[in-house]
């Protein structure tokens, strides 16, 4: 099961505006966050797919950046094996001050550890994971800045859970 939360700019979106705002806007102003996996993701769904249910392993529509979905395909061929630890985790970038939900997984192969390194949507340098399960408390820690008004007055509310 996961867990939702609301980060928001509390200068640029009021409770009103919260409602009819939809999830991940451009500016970092207003964005929902479903952070954790649901119970369909087993390990075999995950990284390999094909099955009865679903055709693609979820980890290609979770993980989007070409170069490492090519690192997955690579080490599962060459016979990686999942980690027992993935999730859909918030990185944080300590250059521009923004964060983005990105997906944590790790294949073993022998003695190794294959980690995804994420790189900012915005300036390109290496993002950071939160190291959080929930990822509230680590992130009410960080430096946020509004990509809109350029203030760091977030809100960060814990509202709900899904599966």
């Amino acid at each position: 099961m996961g867990s939702m939360i609301d980060i928001y700019c509390k200068d640029c979106i009021s409770e009103a505006d919260k409602k009819g705002t939809k999830d991940n806007t451009d500016d970092m102003s207003y964005n929902r966050l479903y952070l954790g996996i649901g119970m369909m993701f087993s390990p075999h769904n995950v990284f390999y797919g094909n099955t009865q249910f679903f055709e693609k392993a979820f980890i290609y529509d979770e993980v989007t950046e070409e170069n490492i979905q090519h690192d997955i395909k690579r080490l599962l061929s060459e016979g990686a094996t999942p980690g027992d630890e993935y999730d859909r985790c918030i990185y944080y970038c300590e250059h521009c001050q923004s964060y983005e939900l990105k997906f944590y997984f790790t294949l073993l192969t022998g003695s190794k550890v294959y980690e995804p390194i994420y790189n900012c949507g915005l300036c390109s340098k290496e993002m950071v994971m939160i190291p959080d399960d929930r990822g509230l408390e680590s992130i009410k820690k960080k430096i946020l800045k509004c990509r809109k008004c350029g203030g760091s007055n977030f809100e960060i509310e814990d509202v709900g859970c899904w599966d």
